[in-house]
């Protein structure tokens, strides 16, 4: 998602207690971060074939904006699902990840 309204500009502080691999990024503004982060994914994910839905927003997020969203993308979901021939309310992979996850962080069975 592309955001091309301006917000309150931000930018990488560089530190003096912290040195790592990313003195790079120094005096950056965090949008032309995000940016370069954008393109780069939209560019991999083309090169490599993979479909890119773009939406762009031209104004701050608010309720109304927010909710046409999640709309959008439950829509989405469900349509791609079933063009896929998935049922979209199917839950054993859901299922399945949760045993797995409980299994491992040691969570007893219900008795």
């Amino acid at each position: 998602m592309h955001l091309s309204y301006q917000t309150e500009e931000l930018q990488i502080e560089p530190s003096e207690d912290v040195i790592d691999a990313f003195s790079y990024l120094d005096g950056k503004q965090f949008s032309v971060l995000n940016a370069c982060v954008y393109r780069s994914a939209l560019r991999a994910h083309s090169v490599d074939g993979v479909p890119c839905c773009e939406l762009s927003l031209n104004s701050p997020l608010n309720e109304q904006a927010l909710g046409s969203l999640f709309w959008f993308f439950l829509l989405s979901a469900y349509l791609s699902a079933t063009l896929l021939d998935v049922d979209p309310f199917e839950q054993e992979g859901v299922e399945s990840y949760k045993k797995n996850m409980y299994a491992e962080l040691g969570k007893k069975e219900a008795t």
